[in-house]
């Protein structure tokens, strides 16, 4: 499990690449937010090459997406802790409803519950 405790006080906002196609170097990457005096999130340069290669192009826009994929991953943690609550609730009425029967299914239940979140 990532500990995103670890990103808490990172730039808000959307993140976007700005190619700068006038200039091998460097891409940058920038806030959205018009109200910043300096948006700037990154400046990325290449290591041994003299054009940027599409493999490049994609990791600046994985680092963009970065935010995204960082509310992405709370949101579904969160949606994980309520279907496993869901569940959990699930199994208590079903134990009272039909004690000892389906011992394969209270297995994968049981799995199903144990997973870190």
């Amino acid at each position: 499990m990532i500990d995103t405790d670890k990103y808490e006080g990172h730039t808000d906002g959307g993140w976007y690449v700005d190619d700068a196609p006038d200039v091998i170097h460097p891409t940058v990457i920038h806030a959205n937010d018009p109200n910043w005096d300096n948006p700037l999130v990154a400046e990325l340069v290449m290591a041994n090459a003299e054009e940027w290669t599409e493999e490049d192009y994609a990791n600046a826009r994985l680092i963009a997406d970065a935010p995204l994929l960082l509310a992405d991953n709370k949101r579904m943690r969160e949606e994980n802790s309520i279907l496993k609550n869901a569940l959990r609730s699930l199994v208590n009425v079903y134990e009272l409803v039909l004690p000892d029967k389906h011992a394969e299914v209270w297995y994968e239940v049981n799995r199903i519950l144990e997973v870190k979140e």
